[in-house]
């Protein structure tokens, strides 16, 4: 009933790749009802192809993402692949870190995670308080970490001491990850975009080694902050090219169950319309990600833009259908619930609005 149909596909997304969005559609209500299912088939070819060792281009991603994403978010974001910290292991780990971490995630297709919102401070990465001290000691608190609970290997930022520069990343590897008495993890209930599994972590002076820092070899002007300014800025357009990719599906979804109803002709038009402009500026801000990553001033337009453009569909879509759809189509009311997920992903609006300098006078930034 929710399969692809190849006609509304082609259009947008290349043929090489429609076999895999379709495998994550047909699983996608499988893994909303339980999310580590996936891993009972990290055989497939598709991840194969996230976990290659070969590091795409930003805009690459987002051309590949948005395609996966029109299959199902949900169950893409559920599987074993190098993600958000691979990105920033290729931006400062050493050669000894980067072979330990990419081929964790290749031979055990591995699930990794990204620990930087803490729950007192949230998207403040200035203002984190999850520290290490000097004798290698890992003490606080991370959550809305994807993979909090799954992953077996992954990056958190933290403070390293005191001063303005005192912000680094830790390489957190399955050994490290197997102590269970300083080492609290578990998953956050989610109403939608469940294969994302965020979760919470809790670090109660969880031991690290020497080598745990990433960038130690470098300048820390290199690390810390600017290092994280590069990675959200080459992995945001991803998120973004995920939205849109669910949007399109949603869109592309409603257009097949009111074929023969003109009267609905101009709404629909209208989306792609509206998904067209928002892909065109995903793709420029990932083509500025990729040749100046610590300055790409449409990242936070395009976050913004794709999000607002999900969320608008997910709204319009039970009025246009009829409220009953979701009761007929289960991959639709999953679709409508996701659709509202993909700001906690990466990056709450107000932020990508402060950013841009759009944000209304008085509101929290």
């Amino acid at each position: 009933m929710h399969e692809i149909q190849a006609e509304h596909w082609s259009r947008r997304y290349p043929e090489h790749l429609l076999e895999h969005a379709a495998w994550l559609r047909a699983l996608a209500l499988e893994i909303d009802a339980d999310p580590q299912s996936v891993m009972q088939r990290v055989d497939h070819p598709l991840f194969a192809l996230l976990t290659r060792s070969e590091p795409p281009g930003t805009l690459d991603r987002v051309r590949l993402f948005e395609a996966l994403a029109y299959g199902d978010a949900g169950a893409l974001l559920s599987g074993p692949g190098p993600g958000f910290p691979g990105v920033i292991v290729r931006e400062l780990g050493s050669p000894a870190q980067q072979q330990v971490f990419f081929d964790t995630v290749s031979e055990r297709r591995a699930r990794t995670f990204l620990a930087v919102a803490e729950p007192a401070k949230v998207s403040d990465a200035a203002g984190m308080t999850c520290r290490i001290d000097a004798a290698g000691r890992l003490t606080g608190e991370k959550w809305l970490v994807g993979h909090a609970a799954s992953g077996e290997i992954g990056v958190a930022m933290v403070r390293t001491g005191n001063g303005p520069f005192s912000l680094g990343a830790l390489l957190l590897t399955p050994d490290v990850l197997s102590d269970r008495t300083r080492l609290e993890r578990h998953s956050l209930p989610m109403p939608g975009l469940k294969g994302a599994l965020l979760g919470h972590m809790s670090f109660s002076g969880l031991q690290l080694g020497a080598d745990a820092l990433l960038g130690a070899h470098l300048h820390p002007l290199q690390r810390g902050m600017a290092a994280l300014i590069r990675t959200f800025s080459r992995f945001r357009p991803c998120v973004a090219s995920m939205a849109l990719g669910h949007a399109q599906a949603m869109a592309d979804y409603a257009r097949i169950q009111l074929h023969g109803m003109p009267a609905q002709a101009e709404t629909l038009d209208a989306w792609d319309a509206r998904l067209c402009a928002a892909r065109r500026l995903v793709h420029l801000a990932a083509a500025e990600a990729d040749r100046a990553p610590d300055a790409a001033p449409h990242i936070s337009l395009a976050s913004v833009t794709a999000t607002r453009i999900c969320e608008a569909i997910a709204d319009d879509v039970p009025g246009l259908l009829g409220t009953r759809a979701l009761l007929d189509h289960p991959w639709l009311e999953k679709a409508v619930r996701d659709a509202l997920a993909f700001e906690c992903l990466e990056g709450a609006t107000n932020i990508h609005l402060d950013q841009t300098g759009a944000l209304p006078a008085g509101f929290p930034s």
